[in-house]
């Protein structure tokens, strides 16, 4: 495979003429709409990082697969520092492979470090008034509770959707305004 610093793009190659490229449309073709625009993106900048049109890398990836699996790891290296996040590089990674797979070309097992990864990051601290604007646009008291919850325990949203009502302590609790015979049992 020709290497992106030494390849020359075709000069009538356009990406208003992508779509009616044989190896798209059919790889299009099999796509679910809402990843189609998504994965349409990132092939083109792995054709661009190519230079190469997808006929060509179709093409390339028939003579050489293992090359062109190389040049896709290196484009999603030359990725990292701009889009940084794990689950975008997971997609252009996915979208190249999915293209190659799509026109015949069978490509190694995908990396373990390509699979996303969720990262808690954040140094931001959520202030009390945009808690209070949460809880006031909530629809209902449960989702009120829920975001109160969340807040105040400082717990993940796992930890909630782990939540099961044996989970809680029992004992009887009284309801606040009701008769001393209506308890709830938590």
């Amino acid at each position: 495979m020709q290497t992106p610093t030494k390849a020359v793009r075709s000069p009538e190659y356009s990406w208003r003429d992508v779509k009616q490229s044989e190896p798209v449309e059919r790889w299009l073709n099999n796509l679910r709409h809402s990843n189609a625009e998504t994965y349409l993106h990132y092939l083109k900048r792995f054709c661009d990082y190519t230079k190469l049109n997808p006929d060509q890398l179709v093409e390339e990836a028939e003579k050489d697969s293992t090359a062109v699996h190389d040049t896709l790891k290196a484009f999603l290296r030359k990725l990292e520092p701009e889009d940084g996040a794990s689950n975008s590089l997971q997609i252009a990674y996915m979208a190249g492979r999915s293209f190659l797979k799509w026109n015949g070309v069978k490509l190694d097992q995908m990396p373990r470090s390509y699979k996303g990864r969720v990262r808690y990051e954040s140094g931001r601290v959520i202030e009390p008034y945009e808690v209070a604007r949460m809880i006031s646009y909530a629809k209902n008291v449960r989702d009120k509770a829920i975001v109160s919850f969340l807040y105040q325990s400082g717990q993940r949203v796992g930890v909630l959707m782990a939540l099961r009502y044996r989970h809680v302590r029992k004992s009887y609790l009284p309801i606040p305004g009701r008769t001393s015979t209506d308890r709830i049992r938590r």
